[in-house]
């Protein structure tokens, strides 16, 4: 006796083929919707002018940031004149200690008097020297936050000028090392931001020019007054 054949499949490829149905119905719905199944046309992106600017060599090309170093060099130079005093105030007591003829080995309280007087400059000399690098660190970072908020200022001027839409540092000039940690490189590649631009994008120079010519009206202008 023949085993009675199973319904299961017919059944199942029934419910396929009503699936089929309501899918190409549901497409042709769709297509009728939107005219011979053209989807919507999307606008195409407005284009974007881009401008880059290698920032290190635009610091490096202001001329307020040179005269502006200067005084800081002045400045150094003045301390290290106070710290110059006390440096030969101290290879003075040095020598006169080592000067029987000066300060007699039997002199021990004029000789304890010398080494007290020694100790102090000595310990001001090191925190006068201290203290000295601390102010010039200070003052140098007054000076890059200043001159950055201008180039961001100057910049921010130029693009609205030029027509620009985004002005983006360049770091095409950044290249990794022969060798480094796994770490490191990935540093490197995680804060990298060009990868390509093409010829004439960078504004550097044209930036460079104009910050300068403002710095030199402004200081005309102060020098008028």
């Amino acid at each position: 006796m023949q085993p009675r054949p199973s319904s299961r499949p017919s059944v199942t490829l029934a419910l396929a083929c009503a699936v089929g149905i309501a899918a190409i119905a549901g497409s042709a719905a769709v297509s009728g919707a939107f005219g011979r199944g053209a989807l919507p046309r999307q606008a195409a992106p407005a284009p974007v002018n881009i401008a880059l600017v290698d920032l290190a060599r635009l610091m490096d090309g202001l001329q307020e940031l040179k005269d502006r170093n200067e005084t800081v060099k002045v400045r150094a130079e003045e301390l290290g004149a106070a710290l110059g005093e006390l440096d030969r105030k101290i290879k003075q007591i040095d020598a006169d200690l080592k000067n029987a003829d000066i300060v007699p080995e039997s002199d021990r309280k004029r000789r304890g008097a010398m080494f007290k007087e020694r100790f102090e400059s000595q310990t001001l000399l090191e925190a006068r020297n201290r203290a000295s690098k601390e102010l010039l660190e200070f003052e140098k970072g007054d000076i890059i936050r200043e001159v950055y908020l201008k180039v961001v200022a100057g910049v921010d001027a130029f693009a609205k000028q030029e027509g620009f839409d985004i002005v983006m540092l360049d770091d095409r000039a950044m290249q990794l090392p022969s060798q480094a940690s796994m770490r490191d490189f990935n540093q490197i590649i995680v804060n990298k931001r060009v990868l390509f631009a093409r010829e004439g994008l960078d504004v550097t120079d044209r930036l460079v020019t104009v910050m300068n010519n403002d710095y030199a009206a402004s200081v005309k202008g102060k020098a008028g007054n």
